[in-house]
């Protein structure tokens, strides 16, 4: 019998990567130029831009008057670059939700202001009037912020209903929040694959905190416990007021980073060559943890220095090349989503073509699935047909032998169009 199989990632790739960043201390000018950099192939301070996919996380509000916003402080009041954010949002590039906004202790220490379900409700009624949702949500900062969601050793009070922070009812039901980063980091080169004796820092941070934990509950502090994951991209997670979602870590190259935020130095190295092919090796999904506008001091003109340009100019190749996937956080969470829980199936008929049929996504989220990229692996591309229920696949791509002697038929994926108009 034909051997068909559903192959992990878009042909023709090996591996995948996006770059979750977190937008603390950027102006909008350094927003706007690495936009620019990252995602068209315009003329920018840190040379011609690349036209990656890659996307960005951003903020309903800030304490901080030069931080990028879409309102104003914490009014309701749209900012004047508002609109320009409404179009990198609906075009895909602006697709993480970074919390609500920044309340870091250090805006206003003697009186610090904390985040509330009424600016939830003013963000929720904003996006909604203009049809926006989002798909993923990221916590930020320190204890202050007390709008976090399930995080570890924190002051977290986003989804527990009884508290003036409770927001969760809102972010997943009203936005349409699905995928959650609540602040696990880890130092493992790509995810959803078998840990290695090569992964030698996962195995002693969790060595370390299995020791922690034990001693933690013989002088009663079992809830200062920290829990080391496994390697999933994805596991479910289950809120305080009893919603599930799906949480995801990020990539820190080093775990001492959990307490010392990564930015464009570690960039580098997280982006190296080195890096890069063990993801490839691995076969990973990776979600790369870091700050581009840390730290504030810079000796260059564009906030990448020539360094971290090369870097990106690399991954860029390594992407041109078929190697690895680089795209959006939401796009790549939703696509490894879908093909974990995919139900499908197929038969072969008399005549040898080979029909395929997906009959939705299962598992424990709520989502209208894309399809988009998912890649079957069978034996003649040319008599393969592929139906999502009973609705045929008319722009089915027939692919060649990727490396590995087998051949595919893959969903396009449409590229994302980046609003050049919006930035000009």
């Amino acid at each position: 019998m034909a051997k068909v199989q559903l192959r992990k990632f878009p042909y023709p790739y090996k591996a995948a990567l996006t770059i979750a960043n977190d937008l603390d201390n950027m102006t909008l000018d350094d927003f706007l130029e690495v936009r620019k950099f990252l995602n068209t192939d315009l003329e920018t301070s840190m040379g011609r831009g690349l036209s990656l996919e890659i996307g960005e996380t951003f903020w309903c509000y800030s304490l901080l008057p030069y931080e990028v916003t879409y309102l104003k402080g914490l009014s309701a009041v749209r900012t004047d670059y508002a609109d320009i954010l409404l179009e990198l949002i609906k075009a895909g590039y602006l697709d993480c939700f970074h919390a609500y906004g920044d309340f870091n202790r250090w805006e206003n220490p003697e009186n610090p202001v904390y985040f509330n379900r009424k600016l939830a409700e003013q963000a929720a009624e904003e996006f909604s009037r203009r049809g926006i949702k989002f798909d993923t949500f990221i916590n930020h900062g320190d204890n202050y912020n007390i709008q976090n969601v399930a995080g570890q050793l924190l002051d977290n009070r986003g989804d527990i209903p009884d508290q003036d922070a409770y927001h969760n009812d809102i972010t997943m039901d009203i936005l349409g929040v699905r995928f959650y980063w609540a602040g696990d980091l880890t130092a493992a080169v790509g995810q959803e694959r078998a840990l290695n004796f090569g992964d030698r820092k996962y195995y002693t941070f969790r060595a370390e905190h299995l020791v922690k934990g034990i001693a933690k509950d013989i002088f009663g502090k079992s809830d200062r416990k920290r829990e080391v994951y496994g390697n999933e991209l994805l596991r479910k997670l289950h809120l305080r007021d009893g919603r599930v979602a799906m949480e995801f870590p990020r990539y820190c190259y080093d775990y001492r980073y959990i307490e010392i935020p990564p930015g464009r130095d570690i960039l580098k190295i997280q982006l190296s060559d080195d890096i890069l092919n063990r993801l490839i090796m691995n076969e990973g999904y990776m979600v790369i943890y870091t700050h581009f506008g840390q730290p504030k001091e810079r000796e260059t003109a564009g906030l990448f220095d020539p360094n971290l340009v090369e870097r990106f100019r690399s991954l860029k190749n390594y992407g041109d090349k078929g190697d690895i996937w680089i795209t959006t956080t939401s796009r790549m969470l939703r696509y490894a989503y879908e093909t974990k829980f995919l139900n499908w199936e197929y038969d072969i008929k008399p005549n040898g073509e080979i029909h395929i049929r997906i009959n939705g996504v299962g598992g424990p989220l709520d989502i209208k699935p894309t399809y988009q990229g998912l890649t079957f692996y069978v034996p003649e591309p040319e008599k393969t047909l592929v139906y999502v229920f009973n609705e045929k696949v008319e722009n089915l791509r027939k692919n060649p032998d990727d490396g590995k002697g087998q051949s595919s038929v893959s969903i396009p994926i449409p590229s994302l169009e980046f609003p050049i108009d919006a930035i000009s």
